[in-house]
């Protein structure tokens, strides 16, 4: 989704002489456009991890040119003869070349005339030298990664067990399980403990609560709750970027400051993501629909024609991917001191806005329960631990390099 600065600062980049212009998106921004056209046509699975190795590449590309944090992985030789749009555009052509399920189309004539725009001569030629091997480096360092498909044993049916809709197959792919996070140290530190039970009294209200709020035909959901659930259940990826867009075109940050912003969100999405897949897969808690519908149920709760007003995903319920992202949201767009927040559904054709980051990501938590697929207790845990991996990102990676004193 990644991801951002515990300080940030309109800095000027000297050695490149670059500004950020107010009205316009940066040249990483744009370019960060164009990687997301070419991840969307990889496979599902590939698509999170291609982005976060774009922007850490463009995040040490440009950090190169003029050291101001550390960079992620070994340090790349200072580079300040460098073009920065010579190295930004070989650090996203270097990363998604290397796709081979990538549509590489677009993408390569991009890249080809962005190069011949730029002036002949070696600053240009060090800057794709340097985007190309921040590419690599990045490559190298997950060059270990693997997405093959192991899934475990399917659980007998049971009171609270996950089962997939009736007349569907799971769709729940332990591909993402032999990755390991791009920021956190260690995925075991993110408990959030077992969801409720559906025998006590917390998950009884919980399932009370969905039932009356999440159904297809509910009479006590109002019209805004509908239109936020189906706003947020259909919206693409490439929508996320533009908002981010949006954001930074009201407080525009120069290449570095946006790369690092970039790179700070895209790992905290990565690991929040690799964190849900996983604790799905340890809890393997069932879905509203199966849960109101389930001979598990008692009869006073049981509605075997229940249906949710979104489609059941054909994964575990626990916990809520929306909530996660509804954390990383909570942690870090708040350090892009937004003054609106308006974002498009380029699906749907809707805008929403909010008074505040609080508003927005309750809302995301609260449009789960709305569209009847997830429990209450699945979009909090999802949010407090994605506000606790985005956290720990920020105080760990690209911190500022601290300068020794001139005395």
């Amino acid at each position: 989704m990644k991801k951002l600065l515990l300080k940030i600062g309109c800095i000027a980049l000297l050695c490149s002489g670059l500004v950020a212009r107010s009205a316009e998106p940066s040249m990483v921004l744009e370019w960060a456009a164009q990687a997301t056209a070419t991840i969307e046509t990889l496979p599902t699975p590939r698509q999170p991890r291609a982005g976060v190795m774009v922007d850490l590449a463009v995040f040490n590309a440009l950090n190169a040119i003029e050291p101001r944090y550390r960079g992620y992985g070994p340090p790349l030789e200072a580079s300040p003869q460098a073009l920065p749009e010579a190295a930004v555009a070989a650090a996203v052509w270097g990363v998604l070349s290397a796709e081979p399920q990538a549509e590489h189309g677009t993408l390569a004539r991009a890249y080809t005339d962005a190069i011949a725009r730029l002036p002949e001569g070696a600053a240009r030629q060090a800057g794709i030298a340097l985007g190309l091997r921040a590419a690599q480096a990045v490559l190298s360092l997950r060059a270990g990664d693997g997405f093959e498909r192991t899934e475990g044993p399917k659980p007998a049916a049971a009171a609270g067990v996950f089962q997939p809709p009736a007349g569907r197959r799971s769709g729940f792919r332990i591909d993402k399980h032999p990755l390991p996070p791009f920021g956190i140290a260690r995925l075991e530190a993110f408990e959030p403990g077992a969801p409720p039970s559906p025998e006590n009294d917390l998950g009884k209200r919980e399932l009370a609560e969905v039932k009356a709020l999440g159904a297809r035909q509910s009479a006590n959901r109002s019209a805004d709750q509908t239109a936020a659930a189906l706003y947020w259940n259909s919206s693409p990826p490439s929508d996320e970027h533009e908002f981010v867009k949006t954001l930074l075109a009201v407080n525009p940050l120069p290449p570095l400051e946006t790369a690092r912003l970039l790179a700070l969100l895209s790992m905290s999405d990565f690991d929040s993501r690799l964190l849900g897949s996983l604790l799905k897969l340890k809890y393997q808690r069932w879905r509203p629909q199966t849960a109101i519908s389930s001979e598990f149920t008692p009869a006073a709760q049981r509605d075997a024609n229940w249906e949710p007003l979104m489609r059941t995903p054909s994964d575990p319920e626990y916990p809520s991917g929306y909530g996660l992202w509804a954390g990383t949201a909570d942690a870090l767009y708040p350090l892009m001191q937004p003054k609106t927040l308006q974002r498009f559904n380029s699906a749907t054709g809707q805008t929403r806005s909010w008074a505040s980051v609080d508003a927005l990501a309750t809302e995301m938590v609260n449009s789960r329960v709305w569209g009847g697929v997830h429990f209450r207790s699945s979009v909090e845990a999802g949010r407090r631990l994605g506000r606790q991996v985005a956290e720990e990102i920020l105080a760990t990676q690209l911190q500022p390099l601290v300068r020794a004193s001139g005395n």
